[in-house]
């Protein structure tokens, strides 16, 4: 399938099966995330599933290519470090929407290319700290 029908394709990651408790919905910050129904915890369980690594990285790398797109940003991270980190975030949060594990992971890259500008050299992104609600 190719890449372009596969991003099509990603509104129907809506009705990624949710098992255990529903997400709370990521207030409103001035745009329509269509992933927010999508609790980390749902994310995570899907990656045991055949086709869930590759939705997962779909997902992930849709909305940084998008926010790198709307950023005019150059983003030098790759896809595994991000999928990695998106991962251990949903782990960390599995009550969060997914949307928010995706927020925090752009979070970082920014961080990470703040870093690099000042030092000329970069440490590898690290998710910052975020309190669940």
């Amino acid at each position: 399938m190719s890449l372009l029908c596969r991003l099509l394709l990603i509104p129907l990651l809506i009705i990624l099966p949710c098992s255990g408790q529903a997400a709370e919905p990521v207030k409103s910050q001035g745009f329509r995330a269509f992933t927010s129904e999508i609790s980390c915890e749902a994310a995570v369980k899907s990656l045991d599933k055949k086709e869930g690594l590759s939705d997962f990285a779909l997902l992930v790398s849709a909305f940084i290519t998008g926010t790198n797109y709307v950023k005019r940003r150059d983003s030098k991270a790759d896809l595994k470090s991000m999928m990695m980190l998106t991962e251990k975030y949903c782990r960390d949060n599995p009550n969060q929407p997914v949307t928010t594990a995706l927020i925090v992971l752009d979070k970082a890259i920014d961080q990470r290319i703040t870093q690099e500008k000042k030092t000329g050299t970069a440490k590898p992104a690290a998710l910052p700290a975020v309190k669940p609600k």
